[in-house]
C-alpha cells in the first residue's frame, strides 16, 4: 500500500483494490450512492468557495487581510477540488486511470503532487489567519496590514506549498498494460521507495499539521484570554469598547470553527496513515471512503461556516443568489443606497474619535 494510495486517494490502481473500492469488480447501488454524494461535495466546494472569493472582493467591508487570506484559501480549496474529485470518484466506481502515455505520466505526476500542495496551502493560510488576527489584537497599533505584507505572505504560502509537492512530482508513475493503468508511489533508484515514502510522512505530519497546528493553538488561546479577559489599551469608551470586542470575537469564533472542523476532517487520515504504516493496521473499506469524503467535504463545510458567523457573508450569499434569481426572471436589478449611508455614519463617527481610536477603528476588521 503506498503512500499515495492512503493520503490522497489520488492513484487509481484497479488491480491492488484501492482501499475505498468495492471489492466486488460491479459497481453496486452503494458505490452509486458513494458516487452521487462525492458529486453533491464537489458542487457545493466549486460553487460556495468560488461566491466567497466574488463576495470579498465585491464587498468593502470585507478589504481586510483576514478575508483575503481566505480567499487564498478558498483558491486552494477550488484547486484542491479539482484535481482530488475526479479520481476519487473513478475509484469509486472501479475504473482505471482514463490517460496513458507521456501526457498520463504528467497528470499522474501533477494531480497527485497538486493534492499534497493544496493541503499545505490551506493549513499554512489557516496559520496566516491566526497569525494575522493575533497582532491585529495583541498590538493593535502596529502597521502590519498593508498590501506588501499580504503579498509577502500569499507568496509564501504558495512556494512552501510547491515545495511540499515537488518530492510527489519525482516519486508518482504510471503503470500501463493491455487491462489498465494506474498510478504508484516508486522513490527508486535514488531512494528506498519504503523508508523514502514513511520519512515523507512524517516530514508532511510534522511540517503541514503539527506545527502550524500547535501554533494557531497558541494564538487561540492567547486571543481568547485577552478577548475574554482583559481590556482593550487606549479606548476609554466603554461602548465603543464593547462594540470593537464584540467585532473580534465574532471574528475569532468563526476562525476556531473553520480550524476544528478542517482537524476534525483531516485527523482521521493521518491516524490511519500512522497506523497502516508504523503499525501495520487494517481498516475496513468504508473507513476509508469515510476519511477520503471527509477531506473532500472540508471544501465545501468552510462556505457554510463563513454563512453562519458573518453576517456580511450572508448578504453576499443572498446577493449573488438574488443576482442569479433575478438574471434568470431578465428582471433589472436596483443597488439600495442603504450600504453607502452606513459606511458614510461610520466614517463620520471615526472623524470624531481620537487619533488611537480612529486607528483602531481603520485597523478593526469588520464583522
Amino acid at each position: 500500500m503506498n503512500n499515495s494510495t492512503i493520503s490522497q486517494s489520488l492513484s487509481i490502481d484497479s488491480t491492488e483494490k484501492n482501499n475505498f473500492m468495492s471489492t466486488s469488480g460491479v459497481v453496486s447501488s452503494l458505490a452509486i450512492f458513494k458516487a452521487v454524494l462525492a458529486v453533491l461535495v464537489a458542487v457545493l466546494s466549486l460553487g460556495g468557495n468560488t461566491i466567497v472569493i466574488f463576495v470579498v472582493f465585491t464587498t468593502k467591508k470585507l478589504h481586510a487581510n483576514t478575508y483575503f487570506l481566505i480567499v487564498n484559501m478558498s483558491i486552494s480549496d477550488l484547486l484542491y477540488t479539482a484535481v482530488a474529485i475526479e479520481p476519487f470518484i473513478a475509484g469509486i466506481l472501479e475504473r482505471p486511470f482514463p490517460f496513458r502515455g507521456s501526457w498520463g505520466t504528467f497528470i499522474c505526476k501533477f494531480v497527485n503532487s497538486m493534492g499534497f500542495g493544496m493541503i499545505a496551502s490551506s493549513v499554512l493560510t489557516l496559520a496566516a489567519i491566526a497569525y494575522d488576527r493575533f497582532f491585529a489584537i495583541v498590538f493593535p497599533l502596529k502597521n502590519l496590514k498593508n498590501k506588501t505584507y499580504l503579498k509577502w505572505i500569499v507568496a509564501s504560502i504558495w512556494l512552501c506549498s510547491a515545495l511540499v509537492m515537488s518530492p510527489m512530482m519525482y516519486a508518482m508513475r504510471l503503470h500501463e498494460d493491455n487491462n489498465t493503468s494506474y498510478c504508484y508511489e516508486d522513490w527508486s533508484p535514488y531512494f528506498d521507495t519504503d523508508m523514502a515514502a514513511k520519512t515523507y510522512t512524517v516530514i508532511l505530519f510534522v511540517v503541514i499539521y503539527s506545527i502550524p497546528f500547535l501554533t494557531m493553538f497558541i494564538f487561540y488561546s492567547l486571543m481568547s484570554y485577552i478577548l475574554w479577559f482583559r481590556k482593550i489599551p487606549g479606548i476609554s469608551d466603554e461602548i465603543t469598547r464593547q462594540r470593537i470586542v464584540s467585532g473580534r470575537r465574532k471574528v475569532v469564533r468563526m476562525l476556531i470553527f473553520i480550524l476544528v472542523c478542517f482537524i476534525l476532517c483531516w485527523l482521521p487520515l493521518q491516524i490511519s496513515t500512522f497506523s497502516v504504516y508504523f503499525g501495520d493496521a487494517e481498516f475496513p473499506f468504508e473507513f476509508f471512503f469515510a476519511c477520503e469524503f471527509l477531506i473532500r467535504a472540508n471544501g465545501a463545510i468552510n462556505p457554510i461556516i463563513y454563512v453562519v458567523f458573518n453576517e456580511n457573508f450572508r448578504r453576499g450569499f443572498k446577493r449573488v443568489l438574488y443576482m442569479g434569481c433575478r438574471s434568470k426572471l431578465n428582471v433589472p436589478i436596483y443597488v439600495s443606497a442603504k450600504t453607502n449611508i452606513l459606511s458614510l455614519t461610520s466614517s463620520k463617527q471615526s472623524n470624531q474619535a481620537s487619533s488611537n481610536q480612529r486607528l483602531l477603528y481603520l485597523r478593526e476588521t469588520v464583522v
